[in-house]
């Protein structure tokens, strides 16, 4: 069984989350999200992922992840946390820094 993974982001840094799973048969990158219509067009085409959404909460609810990729600018971490974690996702890989500030890490935190 393979573990069904989706990445939240398709900026430069994401090409190389979903190159990590290159040969790796226990894991396999399902799906895609990004607001950028054609940046999210053009990952799906080049890393051969099948679904591709714009909007991270549909896209969780429908293919429901067992890990989510988190590659944004960490100003937008806390939201897609807690979706994650209300859609059952088991682990969250997110960019470093995590946080930019005491008051998000404290909320990132509590949603862990």
């Amino acid at each position: 069984m393979a573990y069904k993974s989706a990445v939240l982001g398709c900026g430069p840094r994401a090409g190389v989350h979903i190159s990590a799973y290159e040969g790796l048969e226990e894991m396999v990158m399902d799906a895609a999200c990004d607001r950028d219509r054609t940046r999210l067009d053009n990952y799906g085409e080049k890393f051969s992922i099948p679904h591709l959404y714009e909007d991270l909460e549909e896209m969780l609810s429908k293919e429901r992840p067992d890990i989510l990729h988190i590659v944004t600018p960490p100003n937008i971490r806390e939201e897609p946390m807690d979706l994650a974690t209300r859609y059952g996702v088991k682990g969250i890989i997110v960019e470093k820094p995590i946080a930019l500030t005491p008051s998000q890490a404290l909320k990132i935190r509590e949603i862990a």
